[in-house]
């Protein structure tokens, strides 16, 4: 697995969103990519596996999970929701992701909305962070003035 499949949280909302458009042309019978579709199965086997090289902390990261909870929980009828379930059930999904990128496999429209369901879990992480990002650099600049204008 190359390093770009350790990945961050922009590089698998992109897999996601390009593994969408490439099971929409499987689905209709054409020619499709298979790279993103094997890079996105390859990452999510990654995410799921606390043990990957590099890995052995990531998933006790404060809401790394989090998207990944929502979207298992959005997609499966069961309520609990430990950590290995939510693995569990990122490995299930790289599984039929690996099958359709060799051309196997029939659930094409039930990957598709997982992939767009997991594109859009993960936006709407960047969009919390952005928020507090903005907020915090408004802070910081309030606060620099202040201290400029006490100097004066």
């Amino acid at each position: 697995m190359t390093t770009l499949l350790t990945q961050s949280t922009f590089a698998l909302t992109n897999l996601a969103l390009q593994s969408a458009i490439e099971l929409e042309r499987f689905k209709a019978g054409m020619k499709f990519d298979k790279k993103p579709l094997k890079e996105l199965a390859d990452a999510l086997v990654v995410t799921s596996h606390a043990d990957a090289p590099g890995e052995a902390f990531r998933f006790v990261e404060p809401g790394y999970y989090e998207p990944f909870e929502r979207l298992y929980l959005s997609r499966e009828a069961k309520r609990s929701n430990t950590v290995t379930e939510i693995q569990a059930f990122i490995r299930e999904a790289s599984k039929r992701i690996a099958n359709a990128a060799e051309g196997r496999g029939s659930d094409a429209a039930k990957l598709i909305e997982f992939c767009l369901a997991l594109h859009q879990e993960l936006i709407q992480e960047f969009s919390v962070e952005d928020a507090f990002a903005v907020q915090e650099s408004r802070q910081h600049a309030k606060q620099g003035s202040s201290a400029r204008r006490r100097k004066a």
